[in-house]
C-alpha cells in the first residue's frame, strides 16, 4: 500500500516453506496471488513475482522442495493469466552456488550447474523462464567472493575500481576488469549449456 501509485518497479515473494503446497494445488496457488497480489495490483507497480529465496541453496529441502520449484511457478503463472495480468514476470532468485564451482567458477567458460540440479531442476526452471518469457534472477555477491579469495582477487577487482584488465579467461578470450562481470558471465555460459543462454 505504501507503494501505491509511486511507479516504482516491486517485486514481491512467496516464502520458501508454501513452495510445496502451491505446487500440489492450483487453488492454493490461487489463493496464493488473491491474498498477496491482487488486492495491491495495478496500484501498486509489481512487476516480479518471485518464488523462493535461493531454495537451491538449502540442501535439507532438496527432495520436498526443489522438484516442486517449476510446478509451483507453473500454478502461480495459470493464476495470473486467468486474472489477465501478463506484466507480472514470475522468476525465483539463485545463489551462485548453483554452479558447480560455487561462487567462484574461473573460468566463466567451465561454468556448469551442480549435477545435482542441473538435469532435474535448472534446466526444466530455464524452459518456463523461456516460455513465459521472463528472467534468471541471481544473488552475485562480488565482496563474499573476494572475502574468501583476498589473495587472488584484489579488493579493487571485486568493488569496480581501477578499471584496468584484471582476468581473461583462456577459454573465450574475453576479457575483464571486474568481479561482477565475470560472476554473471559464469552463470549465461552455465545456461547456454543447457541450451538456455539466451534467457
Amino acid at each position: 500500500r505504501a507503494l501505491a501509485g509511486t511507479r516504482w518497479p516491486v517485486s514481491i515473494m512467496v516464502p520458501n516453506e508454501i513452495i510445496p503446497d502451491l505446487a500440489a494445488s492450483a487453488a492454493a496457488a490461487d489463493r496464493w496471488v488473491a491474498e498477496n497480489l491482487v488486492p495491491y495490483y495495478p496500484a501498486t507497480r509489481v512487476k516480479f513475482l518471485l518464488v523462493g529465496n535461493e531454495i537451491l541453496s538449502d540442501h535439507s529441502i532438496a527432495n520436498s522442495t526443489w522438484p516442486r520449484l517449476v510446478p509451483a511457478m507453473e500454478n502461480i503463472h495459470r493464476s495470473l493469466r486467468k486474472r489477465g495480468i501478463s506484466s507480472v514476470k514470475i522468476g525465483t532468485t539463485l545463489a551462485m552456488d548453483s554452479l558447480a564451482d560455487g561462487a567462484f567458477p574461473r573460468p566463466p567458460s567451465a561454468a556448469e550447474f551442480r549435477a545435482d540440479i542441473a538435469e532435474a531442476v535448472v534446466r526444466p526452471l530455464l524452459h518456463f523462464l523461456n516460455g513465459t518469457n521472463s528472467y534468471y534472477f541471481v544473488d552475485a555477491y562480488p565482496y563474499f567472493v573476494w572475502a574468501d579469495n583476498n589473495l587472488t582477487v584484489s579488493l579493487d577487482y571485486a568493488l569496480f575500481q581501477g578499471g584496468r584488465l584484471r582476468y581473461v579467461d583462456p577459454g573465450t578470450g574475453l576479457a575483464y576488469t571486474n568481479l561482477l562481470d565475470e560472476m554473471l558471465d559464469a552463470v549465461v555460459i552455465a545456461m547456454a549449456k543447457l541450451g538456455y543462454g539466451h534467457v
